[in-house]
């Protein structure tokens, strides 16, 4: 309620369609946000279009994706050049000690 800026509870049937709907979209913003996952960003252009969007939405709605390194990621860690777990945002590259355990190492960051 303190959100959308309902101090006391108040009748319902003092209230206009206005702030049923003003309260309806404060619940759901709050209870279900909005997460914008922008893919592609390995692409042309890319940079300018995801500075349009950081002006326009709240930078931590935005999850910058690219499809693409994953799979060159995956493809690195199947020929042993990378210890690299799918999804992670980091990986340990070949010149790291191999006889550890990368996982307990990214375990540890966390």
């Amino acid at each position: 309620l303190t959100a959308a800026g309902v101090r006391e509870p108040s009748g319902l049937a003092t209230w206009t369609e206005d702030d049923v709907r003003h309260l309806l979209d404060t619940f759901m913003e709050i209870r279900f946000p909005t997460v914008l996952v922008l893919n592609k960003i390995d692409m042309a252009h890319a940079e300018s279009n995801i500075a349009k969007l950081y002006k326009r939405y709240d930078e931590n709605s935005i999850v910058l994706s690219s499809a693409l390194s994953e799979i060159f990621l995956r493809k690195m860690h199947k020929h042993q050049f990378i210890h690299y777990r799918p999804g992670d945002d980091d990986f340990v590259t070949s010149d790291a000690d191999f006889d550890e355990d990368p996982a307990a190492e990214t375990d540890e960051r966390r």
